[in-house]
């Protein structure tokens, strides 16, 4: 994949606008959105992920279609992937259905280093337990453009920094878009890693490099 640059992208519901411009996710790195809840992070997200229609979305003097973006890309909204009646083995089937070139030996190698057994009913963990695994499913989807949003809610502190490494050890495959209230989310930061904010004022937000 090479960078993806967004020139434009516009959401309005309203009277509200968001706006981002100039926005580059480059391939082989990390991008942070940052904002505070309700700011428009998931939304930014869900555009790039195919699966929301932005008023207006360039890249290179072209639009950028929705079928295209879902094609190209793995994404954990603050929902689920996994549902809980499945064993994490039956999660991995359905991840190789869907992204169609799941790496599941990697993806084995992880949730063995996690201790997360494959035999296990998904809901038979906690909270925090079954966000990681939702986690390390899109991580090793092997698409081009992995986006998660909020990756580190209900993560002790050990998980954390389990899955931070996880997430520098994908980069080298797939761009990995993360978004978070927390600019520190990653620190001590890898190398390459570029953040973006949210600001807000009367009724419109945009995002600006920081």
């Amino acid at each position: 994949m090479n960078d993806l640059i967004v020139d434009e992208l516009v959401v309005r519901r309203g009277t509200y606008e968001l706006s981002a411009r100039n926005i580059v996710i480059g391939a082989n790195g990390i991008t942070l959105i940052v904002g505070d809840n309700g700011s428009g992070k998931s939304t930014i997200l869900d555009v790039l992920a195919g699966r929301r229609r932005a008023d207006s979305l360039l890249s290179g003097g072209r639009t950028l279609r929705q079928r295209e973006l879902r094609g190209r890309s793995a994404y954990l909204s603050e929902g689920r992937f996994a549902m809980d009646e499945f064993t994490v083995s039956q999660a991995v089937s359905l991840a190789r259905v869907f992204f169609g070139r799941f790496q599941t030996a990697r993806f084995e190698v992880a949730i063995g280093e996690a201790g997360l057994s494959p035999t296990r009913p998904v809901g038979s963990y906690s909270s925090g337990e079954q966000r990681l695994l939702d986690a390390l499913l899109v991580l090793h989807s092997g698409r081009e453009l992995v986006l998660i949003d909020e990756a580190f809610a209900h993560l002790d502190g050990s998980r954390k920094t389990f899955l931070k490494s996880k997430i520098n050890e994908i980069r080298t495959q797939s761009a990995v878009v993360l978004a978070t209230q927390h600019a520190d989310a990653l620190e001590p930061a890898p190398a390459g890693v570029v953040t973006y904010e949210i600001l807000n004022e009367s009724g419109k937000a945009w995002v600006q490099k920081c």
